[in-house]
């Protein structure tokens, strides 16, 4: 009997260092969500994808161990990025705002909060700070502006430079130097980061938008790519350029206003010059077809439209011309020569003619 129980016991401990294995191999990340939902979550950890419905407005996720790196939660089509590490995570989800979601655990995640709330607190104070010096004298003025943007830079370059050993570092560099520094002083930022943070997702994201960078000066050629037109066909941007002498590259979406609006003077200069060799190519950054084909036949527009697809990877649009912001315009010679880019309005107008002109 004692020899019976003994052996159980035995093996009661071996099952339990079995388990206790087992689960130190995961960790949990629960949480909550706050407003409407289809009922199902992933978390997106890059290479690989956990599904798990939300019960009762809660979310439990059982997750193998991975290095410290960016990770999603994907959720009504949206993402919420996030930084993961190997501890016990707990998110609330704000579902009609989700970059106000919520993040406890993470201590990468927590410091990654507290930069972007200071960039907030340094952009409302230097608006009050515009009000207040509106009727200053201009010279002084800009001096006194130039001397705050340059301690709010060093505090920034300060803060970054703690993390240079993990995957925030080039995610915050890209968050908010990407289009104040030009791509060699990126790259020389980048070369003092950690080998795990360069081979980091956020590390690989940077590499990859300072390689684009160098590669989209005025004067280099342009990139391929293709995309969906509006039915489902894939079209090489490379097609446009036959016989063309100047092409319009024009990023935009359907709910972005000020995209709608330059489209009707994009429309003008079409109208005006496509018979003497200029044409238009539109890319959607659109995640729902439907009001981006609705957007299409309300403002009748004739040239060659295109939507990327919504699952963002090296190879998408945006990502090789670096758009951060719509509308993004490049214009291009008909050999893919880069001539301008973000020309607007009567600007991109006189361009156009200009450059027909002369050619």
């Amino acid at each position: 009997m004692e020899k019976t129980k003994k052996s159980i016991w035995i093996l009661s401990l071996i099952v339990m260092a079995f388990t206790g294995c087992q689960k130190s191999n995961h960790f949990t990340l629960n949480g909550s969500v706050v407003g409407k939902t289809d009922g199902h979550i992933v978390l997106d950890l890059g290479g690989k994808k956990i599904e798990t419905k939300i019960e009762e407005g809660h979310f439990y996720f059982e997750v193998p161990k991975v290095q410290t790196d960016l990770a999603h939660i994907v959720i009504g089509g949206e993402k919420f990025p996030f930084f993961i590490e190997n501890t016990a995570l707990k998110i609330t989800l704000y579902t009609d705002s989700l970059d106000k979601s919520i993040v406890l655990g993470s201590e990468l995640h927590s410091a990654c909060d507290k930069f972007k709330k200071q960039e907030d607190e340094f952009m409302r104070d230097l608006f009050l700070k515009m009000k207040k010096y509106e009727l200053a004298d201009e010279e002084q003025k800009d001096k006194y502006f130039r001397v705050l943007f340059k301690e709010r830079e060093d505090e920034a370059k300060k803060f970054i430079n703690q993390y240079l050993n993990t995957p925030l570092a080039p995610y915050l560099i890209h968050y908010r130097f990407k289009l104040s520094m030009g791509a060699d002083e990126l790259q020389n930022w980048f070369n003092q980061c950690s080998t795990k943070a360069k081979e980091s997702a956020t590390g690989i994201m940077l590499q990859t938008f300072i390689t684009n960078k160098k590669n989209l000066k005025i004067g280099k050629p342009y990139i391929d790519f293709a995309c969906r037109d509006r039915e489902g066909r894939d079209v090489k941007f490379s097609s446009v350029f036959n016989d063309k002498k100047i092409i319009i590259l024009d990023f935009w979406a359907s709910w972005c206003a000020p995209c709608r609006q330059e489209a009707k003077n994009i429309l003008k200069i079409y109208n005006e010059l496509n018979d003497k060799g200029l044409d238009v190519f539109s890319v959607s950054i659109d995640k729902d077809e439907e009001k981006w084909l609705k957007a299409l036949d309300h403002d009748g527009l004739p040239w060659h439209n295109l939507i990327q697809d919504t699952d963002i990877n090296d190879n998408t649009p945006s990502v090789l011309y670096n758009v951060d912001a719509i509308p993004a315009i490049f214009i291009l010679s008909g050999d893919g020569t880069i001539l301008a880019r973000d020309l607007r309005g009567e600007e991109l107008n006189e361009f156009c003619k200009n450059y027909i002109s002369i050619d």
